[in-house]
């Protein structure tokens, strides 16, 4: 396992989304001796499938399972991600709990279009709350 290293695991069945996921990627600040890795699954019978052979196929200590069409926009997620992992908070079950339901209870996500005028397979999301 490496303990450097942070793959991000998507299943794909289109690549437009792909790639502008992987754009987001590409502007993550990367923390100093970790390496990111990028694995796309194809052709899997299901999503849980196309994870678990991203899994068996990374040496990642890090695994993130990204839906395809699912941009990470804070530049400091890794950072943030590793934070939560370091301070131990991850390993107690009850905390786990209570962020999960607060998450459920208040989360919200929002897509807002850079352009609205422009065209794009994501028109869709241009106004989401």
């Amino acid at each position: 396992m490496d303990d450097k290293k942070i793959c991000f695991i998507t299943c794909v069945n289109h690549d437009k989304y792909e790639q502008e996921m992987r754009k987001y990627i590409n502007h993550l600040e990367i923390p100093e001796g970790y390496v990111v890795e990028c694995l796309s699954i194809r052709g899997a019978k299901s999503m849980a499938a196309g994870y678990n052979e991203g899994m068996m196929n990374s040496d990642a200590k890090y695994k993130v399972y990204l839906h395809q069409d699912v941009f990470i926009v804070n530049p400091h997620f890794i950072r943030d991600m590793l934070d939560i992992f370091a301070d131990g908070s991850s390993d107690e079950a009850a905390y786990r709990k209570y962020i999960r339901d607060l998450t459920m209870r208040r989360g919200k996500i929002v897509s807002v279009a850079r352009d609205p005028e422009a065209e794009s397979v994501y028109e869709m999301y241009y106004e989401f709350e």
